[in-house]
This record gives structure tokens, C-alpha cells and sequence, in this order.
């Protein structure tokens, strides 16, 4: 079964997106933000395939986050999601990465298609 990790500082957002890829077939560790992430994933054995994650959070940031899990899980994908456009991001010094890319707000459909491009091992241009 396929392990994804949602990293949400938003409570209401992070339930619906457990609930919504739990659904839909997945496995899901949730936290609320980066120390909680690192601390769930210390006391879980289960190796993550894919992060979803919100790109500005308190603390640190979705991207920073996801560069330290890449070292402890080198084949997991990730996927980026911000209330925020790419724009403003790289405007805010949040470079873009390799990974694809949910602009909040977005449909369960939309979150399953880039979930499963991501896994699929597809990226954008």
C-alpha cells in the first residue's frame, strides 16, 4: 500500500485531505507541521512514497521539509500546495522545485490526478 505523508498546518485541510486519499486507497501519516512530520516519521517504520505538503507553514517551510526527508527516503515523490501562486512564491525566495504543484484551492479530482502523476513518476515542465 502506498504511504503518503500530509504535512497541513490547517486542521480542517488536513483532515479533509486524510480522509480524502485514505478513500481513495492510501495509507496516510499526518502532522501539523515540520517537527511533528520529523517526530511521526522517527517513530513509524512505514517507508513514505509521497509527500504532500503545504509550502508555507510556521517554523519551516514544505520545501525545506521536503529536502531533509529526501535524504531519509530517497525514492519518495513530492507534491507542493500553497494558497500562494508559483509567482508570489519565488517572489518570497521559495524557489520551485522538481515537484508538482496544487494551487489551493483546488478539487479532490485534482488532488487524485496530481497524487497519481507524481507517483507515476510524471513532473512538470
Amino acid at each position: 500500500m502506498t504511504t503518503i505523508l500530509v504535512i497541513e498546518d490547517e486542521d480542517a485541510v488536513r483532515e479533509m485531505l486524510k480522509t480524502t486519499l485514505e478513500r481513495n486507497g492510501f495509507h496516510v501519516l499526518a502532522a501539523n507541521g515540520g517537527s511533528a512530520a520529523l517526530e511521526l516519521c522517527e517513530t513509524k517504520a512505514t517507508p513514505v512514497d509521497l509527500l504532500l505538503t503545504d509550502i508555507v507553514m510556521p517554523g519551516t517551510s514544505g520545501t525545506d521539509l521536503a529536502g531533509y526527508l529526501a535524504v531519509r527516503y530517497p525514492k519518495m515523490r513530492v507534491v507542493r500546495m500553497s494558497g500562494f501562486t508559483e509567482a508570489m512564491l519565488g517572489e518570497s525566495g521559495l524557489q520551485r522545485d522538481e515537484s508538482l504543484f496544487l494551487q489551493k484551492p483546488f478539487s479532490r479530482d485534482q488532488l487524485l490526478e496530481t497524487i497519481r502523476k507524481a507517483l507515476d513518476g510524471a513532473s512538470e515542465g
